[in-house]
């Protein structure tokens, strides 16, 4: 978490001293969901993902979906609970449902655990993605938004690396040394990047402003500790296998992410309220990780 914390501060002092341009946070967002995340999962599923490996992890991919289920279910009556008006309800709704699993999920299941577990939790985290790219971003959009279709949100870097991956694993399709070297390599920045695009974003903000909302610290708190509390307690009770905790664990333990700022930033919407909650819950997960691994797991 040190590790991570240091790239964010980076990131942040990179953004206060103007040391790059404005539209950085921009260009680090598309190079990490076009090119280095995408580069990352083809070269973990291709190295991995062959027909014994995938029969063998289907509870994964049951496991997965009782977890998105879940995060879905609480999200209403916790999201309303804060804010009974739009577009806070629904910005609230998504933060209880849904922690930065992504991003910071994998930098941190890779720093703990190492690859073969980060594979694990790809898989484990292929339902989540479906709600996050679905339901995810009908709640960040405003109302009337591009949400008639989408199913649509599903066609997206994430999505169809994991199915190529997918694909040219089992197929083993034979690829040059010098292509899985240039995968290998690109994933390597995944989460360098996206902890200076954390610190940089939230850097574009006045800490000030944003460490003054008292309701923030709430659902920090909330999505921190209290629900990864939950989610253990509720999973031991339908009897997951214990070795599957850890990765259910990361994907509810993390902070919230940079979709409330990114996605309501897209229709012209407020980006303050994503902002602050980024940063509080990113600055705190730095001790609340640890503590909450140690003690769940």
């Amino acid at each position: 978490m040190a590790v991570l914390a240091i790239f964010i501060l980076a990131g942040f002092v990179c953004q206060r001293i103007k040391l790059l341009p404005e539209t950085t946070a921009t260009v680090l967002s598309r190079l990490e969901t076009y090119l280095i995340m995408p580069a990352y999962i083809l070269n973990t599923f291709i190295a991995n993902c062959t027909p014994e490996v995938i029969e063998q992890k289907l509870p994964l991919l049951l496991w997965g979906s009782v977890v998105a289920v879940l995060c879905v279910a609480i999200a209403y009556p916790l999201g309303r609970a804060f804010y009974k008006e739009q577009p806070l309800k629904n910005i609230y709704r998504y933060s209880v449902a849904i922690a930065n699993a992504g991003f910071m999920g994998n930098a941190v299941m890779l720093g703990v655990f190492g690859d073969e577990m980060l594979f694990d939790y790809m898989i484990f985290m292929m339902p989540l993605y479906v709600v996050i790219y679905t339901w995810g971003m009908v709640m960040l959009m405003p109302s009337g938004g591009e949400h008639k279709n989408p199913l649509r949100n599903l066609i997206n870097p994430v999505c169809i690396s994991l199915a190529l991956g997918v694909i040219i694993g089992i197929s083993s399709i034979p690829l040059p040394g010098f292509v899985t070297t240039v995968l290998s390599n690109t994933g390597s920045c995944m989460a360098p990047l996206a902890m200076l695009l954390t610190g940089f974003t939230v850097g574009q903000y006045s800490v000030k402003k944003l460490l003054s909302d008292k309701k923030v610290y709430i659902v920090s708190v909330l999505r921190l500790l209290v629900i990864p509390a939950f989610f253990a307690g509720v999973l031991t009770l339908l009897k997951m296998d214990a070795a599957y905790m850890p990765l259910a664990v990361c994907s509810v333990a993390m902070p919230m992410g940079l979709n409330t700022v990114v996605i309501p930033a897209a229709y012209g919407e407020d980006t303050s309220p994503g902002a602050s909650m980024a940063l509080i819950s990113s600055v705190l997960s730095i001790v609340t990780i640890p503590l909450v691994f140690a003690v769940l797991l």
